[in-house]
């Protein structure tokens, strides 16, 4: 409950730039692990950035996945960047590093069978 408490101080720009850190973090463990083949970050106020794409991610088949990152999970706004083509990854500061890995994982495997 303190973690939490803390957050709320937190603005949710800072949020969405925690929220990128750690999946970058996650996704530079999965490409040493080999779990993923190279993936990429938008610079902020890029084309691709303003687009709601924060990384490409490219898979061990070499299929390339967008990748938008937000720092809570709003299901009416995932579907919006679905339709897109771009995934949704809600990578909330409660979570761990290997929950991010997993959910990253997750979306992997969906993307590369879609």
């Amino acid at each position: 409950m303190e973690q939490n408490e803390n957050l709320e101080h937190i603005s949710p720009e800072e949020k969405g730039k925690l929220a990128e850190e750690k999946t970058f973090l996650a996704l530079e463990e999965l490409k040493k692990e080999g779990r993923i083949k190279d993936f990429g970050q938008s610079f902020f106020f890029s084309q691709e950035d303003l687009k709601g794409i924060d990384f490409i991610i490219i898979s061990g088949e070499g299929k390339i996945i967008r990748l938008q990152v937000k720092s809570y999970f709003w299901e009416k706004e995932m579907k919006r960047y679905r339709r897109r083509g771009i995934w949704y990854l809600a990578a909330q500061l409660e979570k761990s590093l290997e929950e991010v890995k997993k959910e990253i994982l997750e979306i992997v495997e969906k993307a590369t069978k879609s």
